[in-house]
């Protein structure tokens, strides 16, 4: 029932679809420079939303190292925005490649705990690819 900040849900709701139009309107004959201008100056707090390629080739961006290239499985590289929080990254310095559809299905199933067995299973069903000899699996939890 509560739509948040204490008002009854029904109460947020009153008048959206107005609100909605009356704004699509207004910003739909501005660029969003304008609307920027225009916001900050009534001082409401905003900024503008870059897309993706706004984001990779922005000049000021690419100085923080926000956007990494990975490379995939057909060996293309892709630039791609970067994860927003860094702990540590590779020792090389270059992220990892992006894995191939399946290739580390086995061990994620070994590590949830399905048993040789289970995983022979499924690779003779053709569910999943070739099973490691034993020794080469994860232990299981």
């Amino acid at each position: 029932m509560d739509g948040g900040r204490g008002a009854p849900r029904w109460r947020i709701q009153d008048g959206r679809d107005e609100i909605e139009r009356v704004v699509r309107e207004w910003t739909a004959s501005r660029s969003r420079s304008e609307i920027i201008a225009a916001l900050r100056a009534a001082r409401v707090p905003c900024g503008p939303v870059s897309n993706v390629a706004e984001a990779v080739g922005d000049p000021v961006l690419a100085g923080r190292d926000p956007v990494m290239s990975v490379l995939m499985p057909s060996g293309r590289r892709f630039r791609v925005p970067g994860p927003e929080v860094r702990l540590d990254g590779p020792a090389d310095g270059h992220p990892p490649a992006v894995p191939a559809a399946g290739q580390h299905t086995i061990e994620v199933l070994a590590a949830v705990g399905y048993d040789q067995a289970e995983l022979g299973a499924l690779a003779a069903d053709g569910v999943i690819g070739p099973v490691p000899e034993t020794r080469d699996l994860p232990p299981t939890p």
